[in-house]
């Protein structure tokens, strides 16, 4: 089983010449600066966090060991890190306390990097649920949660007020250089060149969208979600935007199998129910990440190789609603070292790590900064 590092065993390991005490979260990122980043992220959202001992995998003679709801990540494990011991932070999940960058910030993951996303169009971020029917709000924001309203909302978002905006900029930042001295003209340069090449990029056709299949009366739970993932990688496929969120329902209560009584009322017994729905909610991440596998860039790399999927809940055990052995999963390309668990119990920990993949500019939360063995 791998195990995080610290500074003081990254001060070992690397033989920086700084000392321990002064190596700050700008060195850490500095070391992470030379690895391969991902482009997009996707938070996938399940509720009420998993009966402990049910999830969580094993190691076999150095092998990730799938138990029998996390079976559905068989043919992709390699690509995934389990974690075995995470302490989520808890608080409703509307509030996405379950993404909340620690202590110095009151920001969400989801928020920041939604924010960050300039380089895309101007909707930021694509929120969706597989709930029946119902919109509802996080921070505001309100969730797509009908498959092909969703899918119509992508079609209908293009590049031209966005570079409209971009070339705005551009004139500013000219103007800037013209009536201000003492400036930094590099600086305003550098800026202007890569406002220039978003112009660029946005010019170009936009790639093309995954169909998803025509509404065909009333479809189950099951298949919503289903489509909805195709939205959701048809979304970063299209280039509509690289930050997605999804939540797998409105309530709690929901099953992806029928007949098995509501996920709420089964996951308190943890028994024969429970682990059958919880094995078809991983199945539908491992579903996601195979889509992305399968699924090319505008370059002709799978999605996979520039995408992060981040699954995560509000809580760890539900029957005593207490936080241990929280139900969380990194899985992604080759910016990711695959087919480990890590036993770091720091939620800060795990949102740093975020940050360093997706190459933010934001600080760290947590005293180690981001868990250096996960980052290829």
């Amino acid at each position: 089983m791998n195990i995080k590092m610290n500074r003081r065993q990254l001060f070992k390991n690397t033989a920086a010449v700084v000392t321990v005490s002064t190596l700050g979260s700008t060195s850490l990122k500095a070391i992470c600066a030379n690895t391969n980043k991902a482009k997009n992220v996707i938070f996938f959202y399940v509720p009420l966090g998993a009966p402990h001992g049910k999830w969580v995998p094993s190691m076999s003679n150095g092998e990730v060991e799938l138990n029998e709801c996390t079976q559905p990540y068989e043919s992709v494990k390699q690509r995934c890190v389990f974690f075995d011991n995470m302490k989520t932070r808890g608080g409703q999940w509307r509030d996405l306390d379950g993404v909340r960058v620690g202590r110095r910030t009151r920001k969400s993951l989801i928020e920041i990097f939604a924010e960050k996303n300039t380089g895309h169009y101007p909707m930021n971020f694509l929120p969706i649920t597989s709930g029946s029917g119902i919109s509802y709000q996080v921070n505001r924001v309100s969730f797509h949660s009908n498959p092909w309203s969703t899918y119509d909302h992508l079609k209908e978002i293009t590049a031209a007020p966005y570079i409209e905006l971009l070339e705005k900029n551009m004139q500013h930042s000219l103007a800037l250089i013209e009536q201000t001295t003492g400036l930094d003209k590099d600086e305003i340069t550098r800026y202007q060149d890569k406002l220039k090449q978003k112009v660029s990029e946005l010019n170009t056709k936009d790639g093309e969208m995954l169909a998803i299949p025509q509404r065909r009366g009333i479809e189950t739970y099951a298949q919503r979600t289903d489509y909805q993932i195709i939205n959701a990688v048809s979304a970063i496929k299209s280039n509509k935007t690289s930050v997605v969120h999804f939540v797998t329902g409105e309530t709690n209560n929901q099953p992806l199998i029928d007949g098995l009584g509501d996920y709420h009322t089964i996951i308190h017994s943890g028994g024969r129910e429970y682990i059958l729905q919880r094995a078809a909610f991983d199945q539908k991440v491992a579903d996601l990440i195979k889509l992305l596998e399968d699924t090319n860039d505008d370059s002709g790399e799978p999605l996979i190789d520039s995408t992060l999927v981040v699954l995560y809940s509000n809580e760890g055990d539900a029957e005593p609603h207490d936080n241990r052995e929280s139900p969380y999963m990194l899985a992604g390309g080759s910016f990711l070292n695959g087919g480990q668990i890590n036993s770091s119990d720091n939620q800060d920990e795990f949102l740093d790590t975020i940050i360093a993949l997706m190459d933010s500019s934001y600080p760290y939360s947590s005293d180690n900064g981001p868990l250096l063995d996960i980052i290829a």
